[in-house]
């Protein structure tokens, strides 16, 4: 078994019982091979040494409260034996230490990096009397890197370093030291430990790196700042990467580019919850846009016009420095200069910059927040939105890349401006696999509504809806992206004829919630409801046959067992809360009496035309091609289709009616289903004198006609034309209004009206959105 390598940060090693925590967790590794232990100083002990080195000032008070902590950590945590011998190395280190500060120092980097010796000696002694055998590693023996932190010798210092062990052995390692080219002694910088860990991983082959800090993975916001930051549990390498290269700290800049080389796992945990959540880099990406924000700084911004010669400062040492971050914008170069590196930097780098411009803009007191993924919803235009919406006053700036995007804030306002941005970018993510069986006019014209709605759908509800399926009667398109009206249109497209089945079965891969979205009047689509509900699918539906139908409580309560929705709202009224307003009636203790209503947008429509004066074939045709029909017209002439509608209202009032119990007199007595619909919008033309006749009969009586379907408690069902006098509500429609009035106990002797556009396709494709929205968010 390869062995495994594990860091521990200074806030793991910072007390006795914490070093106990990290015992306890490396007495768990797995005990074949042998594993190596990287280690951090405690916490403050580096920032210490520091502060004694570059201070004078109370110099040996600090170095005797140094001296007390360390010792005291020796006495807690091992055995008489071990303490004596402890002591005396560490007592070594302490007078060598106050003899350089009095005579010269040799190597401040080894001075600096002592608390990552003490740190390993006393781990490797607890380790010790715990019965684990254990041994300090000395990196200055095998850690020699180049400028680039690429081994000298990887062969000889692989070498070396499997001498010093045995296994089954632990190598206890100090972190942040390593040896130059030269041979002398250099540290790693901030974090340096876990880009020693990377180094040790790679040189070592090992099976998975571990680093342990004092939080659970890498999340969406720092958790210091961000109550609601969720835990990323996969990270590519280059998506982890992000987040270190755009934070303060969650990581050494370097520590994946040796582990990435040799596609080691590194496992990013909490030495405080070693049983908690982990977030996993590696070559599997996390499968999502937007993945995080970081925060950064504060900083001094120097920006210049951006027409300044490039190649100039690219060339410059000065530019080089690691500790100055440059940002190239699509108008200026900002160069940012962190607090901590003092006035000197900033100084030479407001010299150099004048020298090249004498625009040279100047903000202090700035944090950058980096808004990490690219999620393809969300557009330059909506960041720019977020920043005039944004409560704290935000500059935001581009890369030249375009990611990740970066935000500029007050550093005083940093915490509450990266909080109020997470609530504003990373609401709860929920992504809906969505299949749409009906690619026709509404169908199509809902696909484009799904597109056009993604980046408002995910701001308000942080829903992602992602279109697997698209399917008419003849041809079926599936994919594992997310496919657009362009996508279904594009004559590149790979399609195949359509099968119900192996559509199911696509939906039925992905590890999301499912949307089957029906448009069709098709029988066959309808006998697949149940189906698709008993398999975990929601449905989403403006197919009648199944609501109007007398297995539509099975299905209903199948959906509930499954804890899936089955909508249908659209079924009647097209976009109007017809079916809601009746079930509110009823679930606020309403007692249902009866309802008359005009339910076919078409055929309201249809009446109005002719009392212009419009023929009847042509209004018809003109229907169709609007879209404000059925596929075939003949199901709306025929008065099925409302007659299917008075049902599905009926069943909300738990009156029970069928299809045979409604008196039905169509529009046209008789049409042959024979035709073709092009035949039969021909043969249209016979009955346009007849309807005009009615028409001029009504209008010489004072009334009008329309098309009414009336229900009541006993469950008397008629649909039919009716003649109605000009003063009716009725009478008073508008071009493809549907209309309904209902009578209850308490709207008796002023009936409830809902009243609005019944047909079309834009107002019948979202009444199925708000379907698909309720599924999401409900």
């Amino acid at each position: 078994m390869l062995g495994q390598v594990h860091k521990f940060g200074g806030l793991s090693l910072a007390t006795a019982t914490r070093i106990q925590k990290v015992v306890d967790i490396i007495s768990r590794i797995p005990k074949h091979g042998t594993h190596t232990i990287v280690v951090s100083a405690a916490l403050g002990v580096t920032d210490q040494l520091k502060d004694i080195i570059a201070v004078d000032e109370a110099r040996t008070h600090k170095l005797d409260a140094l001296r007390s902590q360390q010792l005291r950590l020796i006495d807690e945590l091992v055995s008489e034996l071990e303490c004596k011998q402890l002591a005396f190395l560490f007592l070594q280190d302490f007078a060598l230490l106050r003899l350089q500060l009095q005579i010269g120092i040799e190597s401040e980097a080894e001075l600096v990096t002592l608390g990552e010796y003490w740190s390993a000696r006393l781990l490797c002694s607890v380790l010790n009397d715990r019965g684990i055998n254990a041994r300090v590693v000395d990196p200055k023996y095998f850690l020699k890197i180049d400028q680039q932190g690429h081994f000298v010798d990887e062969a000889q210092s692989k070498k070396y370093f499997m001498n010093q062990v045995q296994s089954p052995f632990y190598a206890i390692v100090p972190g942040c030291l390593a040896v130059s080219t030269e041979g002398s002694s250099f540290t790693l910088g901030r974090n340096g430990s876990d880009f020693s860990a990377g180094l040790i991983a790679s040189l070592l082959d090992a099976g998975e790196l571990h680093i342990w800090t004092d939080i659970e993975g890498i999340r969406s916001g720092d958790p210091d700042f961000v109550r609601n930051s969720r835990l990323l549990p996969y990270l590519s390498y280059g998506e982890a990467q992000s987040f270190i290269d755009n934070s303060n700290g969650v990581l050494h800049q370097k520590t994946l580019e040796p582990v990435e080389k040799k596609k080691i796992s590194v496992f990013i945990r909490s030495a405080l919850w070693p049983d908690g959540g982990k977030t996993l880099i590696s070559e599997r990406s996390s499968g999502e846009g937007r993945l995080g924000l970081t925060g950064r700084g504060p900083y001094t911004s120097v920006s210049i016009p951006r027409q300044t010669s490039i190649e100039y400062i690219e060339n410059s040492e000065l530019f080089k420095s690691s500790e100055i971050v440059c940002l190239y914008g699509p108008e200026k170069l900002h160069f940012l200069v962190p607090r901590q590196s003092g006035g000197k930097l900033l100084s030479q780098l407001i010299n150099a910059l004048s020298n090249l411009s004498e625009e040279v803009d100047v903000s202090s007191h700035l944090c950058q927040i980096a808004l990490i993924g690219c999620e393809p919803a969300l557009t330059r235009d909506s960041h720019m939105q977020i920043v005039h919406e944004c409560p704290f006053e935000l500059t935001t700036l581009d890369n030249n890349s375009g990611q990740p995007l970066l935000f500029f804030v007050h550093e005083y306002l940093a915490r509450k401006a990266m909080a109020w941005l997470h609530d504003r970018l990373f609401k709860p993510q929920r992504k809906f696999a969505v299949a749409l069986v009906g690619a026709g006019n509404v169908g199509c014209t809902l696909l484009q509504q799904i597109h056009e709605g993604l980046e408002k759908t995910y701001r308000q509800y942080g829903v992602i809806f992602q279109v697997k399926a698209i399917a008419n009667s003849r041809k079926m398109l599936l994919s594992n992206g997310n496919l657009t009206l362009d996508d279904w249109r594009s004559k590149d497209a790979i399609t195949s004829a359509t099968n119900l089945e192996e559509l199911t079965s696509h939906m039925k891969s992905f590890d999301q919630h499912i949307v089957i979205i029906d448009t069709t009047a098709s029988h066959e689509v309808a006998d697949y409801h149940r189906s698709w509900v008993d398999h975990g699918c929601n449905v989403v539906t403006a197919n009648k046959i199944t609501c109007s139908g007398p297995h539509f409580r099975s299905v209903l309560d199948s959906a509930h067992e499954k804890r899936v929705k089955y909508m249908f709202e659209t079924t009647v009224g097209a976009g109007l809360p017809i079916l809601n307003v009746a079930k509110g009636l009823i679930d606020s203790g309403d007692e249902f009496l009866e309802f008359q209503a005009v339910l076919s947008g078409s055929l309201s429509y249809l009446f109005l035309e002719m009392e212009s004066g419009k023929k009847f074939s042509d209004t018809v045709r003109d229907l169709k091609i609007r879209g404000f029909t059925e596929p075939d017209p003949r199901e709306d002439l025929a008065g099925y289709d409302v007659a299917r509608k008075l049902i599905i209202l009926a069943k909300q009032f738990e009156v029970n009616v069928g299809l045979t119990d409604v008196k039905l007199t169509p529009v046209l007595p008789y049409m042959d289903e024979r035709h073709s619909i092009d035949e039969f919008l021909e043969t249209c033309k016979i009955y346009d004198e007849h309807f005009a006749a009615l028409v001029t009969q009504a209008r010489a009586d004072n009334r009008v006609l329309r098309y009414v379907a009336r229900l009541t408690n006993y469950g008397e069902a008629l649909v039919g034309i009716e003649s109605l006098p000009h003063e009716h509500c009725f009478a008073r429609l508008r071009p493809a209004d549907n209309i309904v009035q209902f009578v209850t106990s308490r709207y008796n002797s002023n009936p409830l009206i809902v009243q609005g556009p019944g047909a079309g396709l834009a107002v019948t494709a979202a009444g199925l959105y708000s379907d698909m929205l309720k599924v999401a968010v409900t």
